[in-house]
């Protein structure tokens, strides 16, 4: 017996919804940025395994990305930082290769990938181990410090 219906339903972030300065951030309308941010969206960041490989390969490599941009950000005194794509149009392409339904049924759903560098969502650990070691922080990015007394200036989430 094959059983074809799961009934799963991916969604973005498990669902929660983001907001930024009030304004709600659909991230099905946003790229990702090195598999690990959304587009002009400070502060974020997410973790989305390998569809062919170990789901921690790329959870250890969001989480020294994460760490490597805290602390860049620290030592400069920035208090917010976001990946920014800027007025070049960007080809889209499926962020994830997979074929089962319960995927097809919800790529409207999930952040879209760029077929280029930083906005290319790859299933390629070790071409993603490569960029990450020789990773320029400043690549496609903004970084802000918030002003003083003025908490809300930086965005909220």
């Amino acid at each position: 017996m094959i059983v074809t219906a799961t009934g799963l339903q991916l969604q973005a972030l498990g669902g929660v919804r983001i907001s930024l300065d009030g304004t709600e951030i659909k991230p099905q309308e946003r790229f990702v940025y090195k598999a690990h941010m959304l587009e002009d969206v400070p502060n974020l960041f997410w973790c989305v395994g390998y569809t062919n490989a170990s789901w921690t390969l790329r959870a250890d490599m969001t989480a020294r990305a994460t760490a490597k941009l805290l602390a860049y950000m620290r030592t400069r005194g920035y208090t917010h930082a976001y990946p920014h794509l800027g007025g070049e149009p960007m080809p889209e392409k499926p962020a994830w290769d997979i074929q089962a339904g319960y995927v097809q049924r919800a790529l409207h759903a999930l952040p879209k990938s760029g077929t280029r560098r930083p906005w290319n969502v790859r299933q390629n650990y070790f071409a993603d181990a490569i960029d990450y070691r020789f990773d320029r922080i400043e690549e496609a990015m903004v970084f802000g410090r918030a002003a003083t007394g003025s908490p809300s200036s930086a965005g909220s989430l």
